[in-house]
């Protein structure tokens, strides 16, 4: 039975390392919170996959912490939201894993990422000056050893308009750590011959490991340049780095399929100039064939790749564009990203084919993202749109009403009940935001979409329907 002690020594020593993160519960949680003014929270759930992988992050940052000392205090801790039902309750937790920035009792949406560096750069942020101040070079030396990008600003007075701007940056920017110096010594160490800011990374080639800005030092030109250069020119796109792409400043993102990194060093090789040229504007990602639900979701085969798309991310929603180009060559993706910037390209949606005798049989008319449009703003037609996913458990629960909907308006020639499946199916005119979503056309000649904001059975989708249509 030795193997047995040697497992629970195992575990114990795993236990007993996992100490700096506090696990609370329903019972001790308002106790633990009360005696620090910043806690972040972590709930989650023991099965959940993104869970698992955020915990030996978590607990680095949580390490890191435990000797820094944060006026108030500060603690992270986490909470098993499957079993602490009030804590869930409270924080509006709704998937898993939530993060919750908790000052003075107060919580708020954590805004970081989710690898060690990112939690600590944006907790700095929250609880502390927006630039560490460094004495000199063992000081920068230090700091450029802290996380995989850090940008230093050296001027030779503190009040100048360059470091206020500076600072204005650092304190806006939570995805970097800044630190500031008026040292001859800092000046020297960091490369610089007078005022300036640098960035130091830690990439592999051939991407720069350090970036120095250029030209007049205002507030939108260190943003600029920080922003630029935060990530590589070519992000090879992961779940870790997934927060660092979507949440960024940049909202234009070039995804480039391909087989891997090593199978596709030469498309890759081509893709750099134009991510050079275009870099500040557009975000350059990398994304690997074993990303198959990304695949999926833009409709990419195998045999497609290597191949390139546009996503615009905006309030509204995503815009795809795709590159009708077979292959990825340099001058193809910039002609590519220069017709974007131009509005010379047409969105990319996808759309199942349509077949009005199967699909306009039934009580509830099946609508395609070919279509829809065209069928919704048909000016003779009153009609409610259920955009819905198959997998939605919401979905599934009002889909007896909805039918029974479609029943009770069949022989009323001015309403249509229609569904699209929005997880194959895009339309120009509406950005779905979550499932199922519900859209009324009212029928006339200058015909403007509502949001449906009644109650989700039969009662209260006919009463909407009732009241609503002309």
């Amino acid at each position: 039975m030795k193997w047995v002690s040697a497992a629970v020594l195992a575990a114990v020593a795993t236990l007993a390392q996992a100490e700096h993160v506090v696990h609370l519960g329903d019972s001790d949680f308002d106790d633990h919170v009360a005696k620090h003014k910043y806690v972040l929270l972590e709930a989650y759930a023991p099965w959940c996959g993104h869970c698992k992988q955020l915990a030996p992050e978590y607990e680095k940052a949580a390490e890191h912490f435990a000797g820094v000392e944060v006026e108030g205090g500060l603690s992270l801790v986490a909470v098993d939201a499957t079993e602490h039902k009030e804590i869930a309750s409270r924080f509006g937790v709704q998937g898993f894993p939530t993060l919750k920035w908790i000052v003075n009792g107060e919580a708020s949406d954590y805004g970081g990422g989710r690898q060690k560096d990112d939690i600590v750069a944006w907790i700095n942020k929250k609880t502390g000056p927006p630039a560490k101040d460094l004495a000199d070079a063992a000081a920068l030396e230090a700091f450029k050893e802290q996380a995989d990008v850090v940008v230093v600003g050296y001027f030779s007075a503190a009040d100048s308009d360059a470091a206020k701007a500076f600072l204005a940056v650092a304190e806006t920017d939570e995805d970097a750590q800044y630190g500031i110096s008026t040292s001859d010594e800092v000046k020297t160490a960091a490369g610089l011959s007078g005022d300036g800011v640098v960035l130091f990374r830690q990439f592999e080639e051939p991407d720069a490991p350090r970036v120095e800005c250029e030209g007049e030092l205002t507030k939108e030109s260190i943003k600029q340049c920080v922003s630029s250069n935060l990530l590589p020119l070519v992000v090879p796109f992961s779940q870790q780095n997934a927060p660092k792409i979507f949440g960024g400043s940049i909202k234009q993102h070039c995804l480039v399929f391909i087989e891997s990194a090593t199978a596709d060093a030469a498309t890759l090789a081509k893709v750099r100039p134009v991510a050079e040229q275009f870099s500040g504007e557009y975000l350059f990602v990398s994304v690997s064939k074993e990303d198959d639900r990304i695949l999926e979701f833009f409709g990419i085969q195998e045999g497609d790749l290597p191949t390139a798309r546009i996503v615009v991310m905006g309030d509204e929603g995503m815009k795809k564009f795709a590159l009708k180009e077979a292959g990825v060559e340099t001058d193809a993706l910039t002609s590519f990203i220069t017709d974007h910037k131009e509005g010379k390209l047409s969105q990319d949606l996808k759309s199942e084919e349509v077949d009005e005798e199967a699909d306009f049989a039934g009580p509830v008319k099946v609508l395609k993202g070919k279509n829809h449009d065209e069928f919704v703003m048909d000016p003779t037609k009153n009609v409610l749109v259920k955009m819905y996913a198959p997998w939605c458990g919401h979905c599934k629960k009002m889909a007896p009403d909805y039918e029974k909907l479609g029943e009770h308006f069949a022989d009323d020639e001015d309403v249509v009940i229609a569904k699209i499946d929005s997880t194959a199916n895009e339309c120009e005119s509406v950005q779905v935001q979550g499932f199922p979503t519900l859209k009324f056309y009212p029928k006339g000649e200058n015909k403007e979409m509502m949001d449906f904001d009644g109650s989700r059975d039969f009662d209260g989708m006919k009463k909407f329907i009732e009241e609503n249509k002309l």
